[in-house]
């Protein structure tokens, strides 16, 4: 019953997005005349989840995040959209949709039988979206800080999170999903985010000239994507920055095509907002707005022509994105804290303060070591791909590699759409490969790429019987091994989605299991025994599931405390204390092993709790 309230409210949350976003494409004349009727609809969605994610970002900066305000904002962008979308319109959508329902009937098995296979990755992937959120990420900051700002009512500062500056976008729809609901409910709206995904496919394999199988073909070789399906079952934000990036992408080609330059500033809206979806994005915008220039001034023959559409563009992006980075300035000092704080200050990191051993200190300008790594990345990122996905942290399919060289002549003697996908891919490629090239910040790449690849596809399988046979066993290879991949990673939380199994179990045994969340059994004590006004120094990264007040340790040594006094046995009692802390929850994780020597070295620990992962403790009053 539970989970399909959560169905209804998910309904809600995209009827909401609808509203205000087809509001926004109104007050802006970006009416029918502009954009077609099947575009609107996904267009309106697509911004709409923004300007919510905007408004949940202000109301949180006014003090004012409550559930009741939360509401106010759904209904309000509901009725907006309401009043104003055409009853015309709605009555050409539905006949619309009624026409592509009815031509399904006569499609060919083939064409059915890949459709039933991609509904089957849909329905796994919305199981999965159903069940208690477990990821590594989702529970340290994903879904933790959201539910953090709704538990005290507003966005401020987070010192103990270093992640929580920078750009949370997604992580906005996350909050308004906590706020009336809970983290399943945010892994929903990643699970349709998905779907919107790929109703941006359809409509760049459309805009190309595809056939309405080798548009499948094309949304299935994204879909089956391993990291797209773990994503849609999560809190993460990828799928967020496709989402935006796919509809800026479409924009932009719209304009070259109808010389319109408001299609053109709201292709960078929605590159700006692509950039908040990931900090590392920006890199990729700003290559975007090079390639605009020069693109719009050879195609117009004028260079102030070129100017005008990269400024346009890039402005755009910049205003949209530039919030984030106002946000992180003020409350820290450092636009893309904690990044370069060396050079454009911010709150001092004291790395030095963990107990490294003989590792090596890691610094956060560490991850920028990529760049080292140029030009020969480039080459051996294909090889990563194929030989080692668990390092990409992801499986792609066989067809995008082995297809590529007939890929890379559309731009030779392809269509002008299609070379237009490959520039705009190449130029995402030379980005992802030299910054973060992990395949679930490739995705964007991957549903570009989707297209050539399935018109190569239908290419190759007009070249005699055994090409046909060939590619159509290496596809269904492929599709089965990643639904096996899926049903290996669903089946574990049918239980507790169905309701056979209780929360608290599943949690318990799948996320120690799966995903090194050994810690449950030690919050669940705190949660039921610790007094509601305790405050918790948490060792471990994963404070989603305790509901106390609680600070990483990890951040609390970086950039709270000070570290003359933190390892002080006579002093370091005051110092926690000082915080407001009355409990410590330690692990014996290496990093942190000297702070908790150091307090159990004052002989002033109550132990409360304690088992093989975890040692509860109550500070001395």
């Amino acid at each position: 019953m539970i989970n399909l309230w959560r169905l209804f409210l998910l309904i809600v949350v995209l009827s909401a997005g609808f509203g205000a976003g087809a509001t926004i494409l109104h007050l802006g004349g970006y009416n029918r005349q502009t954009l077609t009727s099947r575009v609107l609809p996904l267009l309106s969605v697509t911004l709409g989840l923004a300007v919510i994610a905007y408004a949940v970002l202000a109301i949180g900066l006014m003090g004012r995040l409550h559930p009741s305000v939360i509401w106010g904002l759904l209904m309000i962008s509901i009725a907006s959209g309401l009043l104003s979308i055409e009853k015309t319109y709605i009555q050409s959508l539905l006949s619309g949709l009624l026409l592509k329902i009815k031509s399904l009937r006569e499609s060919n098995w083939p064409f059915n039988l890949l459709l039933c296979v991609f509904f089957v990755f849909v329905l796994l992937n919305l199981i999965g979206a159903l069940a208690p959120p477990l990821g590594v990420d989702d529970i340290k900051y994903h879904l933790a800080i959201p539910k953090r700002y709704i538990n005290s009512g507003c966005i401020t500062y987070i010192p103990d999170c270093l992640p929580s500056n920078y750009p949370f976008t997604m992580e906005m729809l996350w909050t308004l999903a906590i706020g009336i609901d809970s983290g399943e409910l945010a892994q929903l709206i990643n699970w349709s985010i998905g779907l919107l995904i790929v109703g941006w496919i359809i409509v760049l394999g459309r805009m190309s000239g595809l056939k309405r199988w080798l548009i499948l073909i094309a949304v299935l070789l994204f879909y089956s994507i391993t990291t797209v399906g773990y994503q849609s079952r999560s809190g993460m934000a990828e799928l967020g920055g496709t989402l935006f990036f796919l509809a800026s992408v479409y924009l932009i080609f719209l304009c070259r095509e109808h010389k319109k330059l408001k299609l053109l500033l709201m292709g960078g809206v929605f590159a700006g907002l692509f950039a908040t979806s990931k900090i590392c994005h920006a890199g990729m915008v700003i290559l975007l707005t090079i390639w605009i220039g020069i693109s719009f001034w050879r195609q117009e023959k004028s260079l102030r022509t070129g100017l005008i559409s990269g400024i346009l563009f890039g402005g755009a992006a910049f205003a949209v994105a530039s919030v984030w980075y106002l946000k992180t300035f003020l409350m820290t000092g450092n636009p893309i804290y904690p990044f370069f704080q060396s050079f454009l200050g911010g709150p001092q990191i004291h790395m030095d303060l963990f107990s490294w051993g003989s590792d090596k200190m890691f610094l956060f300008d560490d991850s920028l070591n990529h760049l080292k790594k140029i030009p020969e990345i480039y080459f051996t990122q294909i090889w990563r791909l194929i030989a080692y996905p668990q390092k990409l942290r992801g499986h792609v399919s066989p067809l995008f590699i082995g297809l590529l060289p007939l890929v890379l002549l559309y731009f030779f003697y392809g269509s002008r759409k299609l070379r237009q996908i490959l520039v705009v891919a190449g130029l995402f490629y030379v980005y992802w490969v030299a910054l973060y090239p992990l395949i679930r910040i490739g995705l964007p790449l991957f549903a570009l790429l989707s297209i050539p690849t399935a018109c190569a596809f239908g290419k190759l399988l007009e070249h005699g019987l055994f090409a046909r046979v060939t590619l159509s066993v290496a596809l269904l290879a492929w599709l089965l091994s990643s639904l096996g991949g899926h049903l290996r990673e669903v089946l574990p939380t049918v239980p507790v989605v169905f309701g056979n199994k209780a929360c608290a179990e599943y949690i318990a045994e799948r996320g120690s299991s799966r995903f090194f969340f050994n810690t449950y059994a030690a919050h669940s004590f705190m949660n039921t025994n610790l007094p509601p006004d305790a405050k918790v120094l948490l060792w471990s990264n994963d404070g989603y599931y305790l509901e106390r007040p609680h600070i990483y340790t990890g951040g609390f040594i970086m950039l709270m405390a000070n570290g003359k006094r933190l390892y002080d046995p006579d002093q370091v009692i005051d110092e926690v204390k000082r915080f407001g802390i009355t409990h410590v929850a330690m692990t014996d994780e290496s990093k942190r092993r000297r702070l908790r020597e150091t307090l159990e070295a004052t002989g002033k620990l109550t132990k409360l709790y304690e088992d093989a992962n975890m040692v509860v403790c109550a500070l001395p009053h």
